[in-house]
Order: C-alpha cells, then sequence, then structure tokens
C-alpha cells in the first residue's frame, strides 16, 4: 500500500469540511501529530500546484486564520488511488 502524502491528508479535510472553510486550529485538531503545523503554508501550496486545487486563504488583516476549497466541483481524486489501480491493472496484464 501506498504512503499517504501529507498534502493528501489536508486535501481531504478540506474536501470533507467543502464549501465551509477550515480553521487552522480546527485543521492541526483533525490532523494530530502526523502534520507539522509550521509546514502548513507548503502544504497548502501542494495542494494548489501538485493536486491542482484551488485553496483561497481566509484572512484577518493580513493573517491567515483559515483555508477553504474555492471551487469543490474541480477537485480530483486521490493520486494514490489512481497509482494502486494503474498497479492492479499492469498486474492483471501480466497474468493475461
Amino acid at each position: 500500500m501506498a504512503k499517504v502524502k501529507q498534502f493528501e491528508r489536508i486535501l481531504e479535510v478540506l474536501q470533507n469540511a467543502s464549501p465551509k472553510s477550515v480553521s487552522k486550529e480546527d485543521l492541526a485538531a483533525a490532523l494530530g501529530k502526523d502534520v507539522e503545523m509550521y509546514r502548513i503554508s507548503t502544504y497548502i501550496w501542494e495542494v494548489k500546484n501538485k493536486a491542482g486545487v484551488p485553496v483561497e486563504a481566509i484572512k484577518d488583516g493580513r493573517k491567515v486564520v483559515g483555508f477553504r476549497v474555492a471551487d469543490a466541483t474541480t477537485v480530483p481524486a486521490p493520486a494514490t488511488e489512481a497509482f494502486e489501480v494503474a498497479e492492479d491493472e499492469v498486474a492483471d496484464a501480466a497474468t493475461a
């Protein structure tokens, strides 16, 4: 089984809360000790660029207080699931 990447876990939390926003505190509570909160900006960048999901930052002045998926209809399936399916298809083709 493939290892789930950190940004995929954050994307899952954002998808479950969509169309509502998720505060940074709620994100930390949902992910627990598995994700380092000082790297949250890096993980959000990866969600935007690697997964292609538009994420909006909710701000109070200059401070970011939460995040939300801008358009829930553009959220693709996780990359790890597609990879596992491809491995199964290769194994099926080899046995045929």
